[in-house]
This record gives structure tokens, C-alpha cells and sequence, in this order.
């Protein structure tokens, strides 16, 4: 009998295997059948034939072949590698498709809700897992779900700034993402960045609403920017006390659907952003041609440009930027991204110059 239950149990291992499933310790009991299958093995076992023990062997098997059983214990269920990146690619096709479609309006489930903030357009929603709360760009509700921390505060992440909390990370549903933790309400000090420019003092750092406006604004008037997803504030409180107040004043009166403040000096932001690499309607066709996004102090490090063309790009971004009534004069190099393809090639703009994409507006401010 315990042969046999275990032939049992390597067929059902098998063909969990070929349904792209693992368990890492199968055994008998984890598997049952239906009520009537049970009926009918019973019902074998009482025509008093000499072989009834075999035929009722035979029919399990059969049952197992056929899929025609549950697994009741998933603890230890898991994606064989191949499934789990079928997976993961499904889901970040989907999730391509869903960001070209992200301003459409949609029926939104019970749990969200539309608001705009500065002129951009979000759903808003917690993130039951951590009891913070959520800002997502757009009025797709299908964009929710891959924002929420669980989905990419764990994963792997590298750190791009030396200075500041910013973070590459590729989410579990295999989405590339840059996060980092907002800086509003601090006044720069020492060697970080910022301590040293006066428009910080006369400015103040934005909130993250703010930088997601302006990133809103400048791509609309045609001046490339990464591009902004969503607005996480954390559940927990923050313990370092804020050193510049202004902004939490300022912002006062903007309140979310369940007329909270949207911003909270004891809580911290992070803002999301997606990793350049190229322009969302181009990656949603191309996945495996995909570019490589660069700052400019690091091209020119790798001798990809040189110092006069640095400073070229850099002096062209401050003045498009005045043109329409923004002040950039803070950014520098590696606030702006250039994208290299394989065989490091830019990413050209309409003149065949290289396409430069700002990547900061912590220091943007509008004029009035």
C-alpha cells in the first residue's frame, strides 16, 4: 500500500510540475478528490472481486492523470523557474499596456478613489499591508496593485545616490522602478546636497506633489522628464523632526477623499518613478531592445561626452525651463539622464541630438 501511495504522490508531483508548480515536500494526504470520485473508488471495493484492490489503484492513477484532484496544503507551493518568469513577464506586459492607457478614465472598485492634486490626476487608496497610503498617477485602477510597498519595498535594491535615498529595485512582478525617500521638510546641512544653495533657504525643498506636478507640467510642454507613477506615505510615524515647516503649511488645505491632509509632517514619502528606459509607448513594443539610462556626470566619466557638450545640455535644460517660467538654475549633471542603447548609442530627440531627461525636481521651482 505505501508503494503505491507513493507512486501516487510522484504522478501528482509530476503533473503539478507540467502545470508549472512545485511542492517542496508532497505527500499523500495533501492531495483529494472529489466526493463522487471517492463514491465511486468505495463502490470497487464492495463487488468482492480478488483484484478489486488493483482496480481501485488504477483509477487513482487515472484521476491523478487526468488533473481530476486538489492540493489542500499550499504553504510549501511554489512556480517552477519557467512558470514564475512566464509569470512575470505576463504581468509586465500587462502593466506596459495598463501605463499607456493610465489617464483613461475607468470604473473604479470600492477601495479607490479619483482625486487631483496641482493639476495632476491620481487614485488614491491604503496599503492595508503597512497602513500607509497611496497615490497613483492616472485614473487606470489596474496600476493600483503594482504599487503597493509589498510589491517592491523588499526586493533587491542598489543605491544611485551617495547622498540621498534612491533606489533601483525590479519589483516582483519584474516592473523597473526607482524610489526615493522624499526630503521635504528638511533644510540641507553640512555636506548634503543643497546645504549650500541659496534658493533651498528661499524655496524650500518640494513635496512630492509638487515634483510630480512639475514633471506632469514640463512633459506636456514637451521638455522630457522620467516618468512620475505614484506616492507612497508611509504608515509608520517618521522620528526625525522636520527642520522646514513651510511646506506642510502651504499644503494645508489640500486634503485626500477621507479629507485628511495629503501631506504629514509626521510621516515620511516616497516618491515612484519608472527607470528610463525609453519612452513608454516604444517599451511596451520593444522588451528586449530596451535602453540603458545614464547620467550625464557619468558619461562623461565613461568618456561617453565630453565636458563642453556636459555643460551644453545642462545650460539648454535651465533655459527651456525659464522659457516657460521655471527655475532650474540648481540642477546639475547627474540631475539629467541620457539612454544608451547596446552598443552605446544615444537615445536622439527630433534635431539627432542626444535626448536628455531630467531626473530631479527636488530644486525645480515655478516662478510666479
Amino acid at each position: 500500500m505505501i508503494r503505491h501511495l507513493k507512486t501516487l504522490n510522484s504522478r501528482a508531483h509530476e503533473d503539478l510540475q507540467k502545470k508549472g508548480y512545485l511542492v517542496a515536500d508532497m505527500k499523500p494526504e495533501h492531495i483529494i478528490i472529489s466526493e463522487p470520485d471517492a463514491v465511486r473508488i468505495i463502490g470497487l471495493g464492495s463487488d468482492g472481486k480478488k483484484d478489486t484492490f488493483r482496480e481501485q489503484v488504477a483509477l487513482l492513477y487515472r484521476l491523478i492523470q487526468d488533473g481530476s484532484y486538489s492540493i489542500i496544503d499550499y504553504e510549501l507551493l511554489f512556480r517552477t523557474p519557467e512558470h514564475d518568469e512566464a509569470v512575470k513577464s505576463s504581468r509586465r506586459y500587462s502593466y506596459l499596456d495598463d501605463q499607456r492607457h493610465r489617464f483613461e478614465p475607468s470604473p473604479l472598485p470600492a477601495h479607490l478613489a479619483a482625486t487631483e492634486i496641482f493639476g495632476v490626476p491620481y487614485l488614491f487608496g491604503h496599503a492595508e499591508s503597512t497602513g500607509g497610503r497611496l497615490w497613483v498617477v492616472g485614473r487606470n485602477p489596474h496600476l493600483f496593485d503594482y504599487f503597493l510597498p509589498e510589491r517592491w519595498r523588499k526586493t533587491p535594491a542598489i543605491r544611485l545616490s551617495e547622498t540621498k535615498e534612491v533606489y533601483y529595485t525590479i519589483t516582483k512582478d519584474n516592473i523597473h522602478l526607482v524610489w526615493e525617500t522624499s526630503r521635504v521638510g528638511e533644510m540641507p546641512v553640512g555636506d548634503e546636497e543643497g546645504a549650500r544653495d541659496p534658493l533651498v533657504r528661499t524655496y524650500g525643498i518640494n513635496s512630492p506633489f509638487e515634483e510630480f506636478a512639475i514633471a506632469h507640467t514640463l512633459n506636456h510642454l514637451g521638455i522630457p522628464t522620467v516618468y512620475a507613477r505614484a506616492i507612497y506615505m508611509t504608515g509608520t510615524k517618521k522620528i526625525e523632526a522636520s527642520t522646514d515647516r513651510r511646506k506642510y503649511a502651504s499644503h494645508r488645505g489640500l486634503l485626500d477623499p477621507e479629507g485628511e491632509p495629503v501631506l504629514q509632517e509626521d510621516h515620511n514619502y516616497i516618491t515612484i518613478r519608472g527607470y528610463y528606459n525609453g519612452p513608454d509607448q516604444w517599451v511596451a513594443e520593444h522588451s528586449n531592445a530596451l535602453y540603458t539610462p545614464l547620467d550625464l556626470s557619468r558619461a562623461l566619466d565613461r568618456g561617453l561626452v565630453n565636458e563642453e557638450q556636459c555643460q551644453w545640455h545642462l545650460d539648454m535644460i535651465k533655459a527651456k525651463l525659464r522659457h516657460n517660467k521655471f527655475d532650474g538654475s540648481s540642477l546639475k549633471l547627474n540631475d539629467l539622464l541620457v539612454a544608451l542603447d547596446s552598443d552605446n548609442a544615444f537615445l536622439e530627440d527630433a534635431a539627432g541630438e542626444p535626448l536628455v531627461i531630467i531626473c530631479n525636481f527636488e530644486l525645480i521651482w515655478k516662478l510666479a
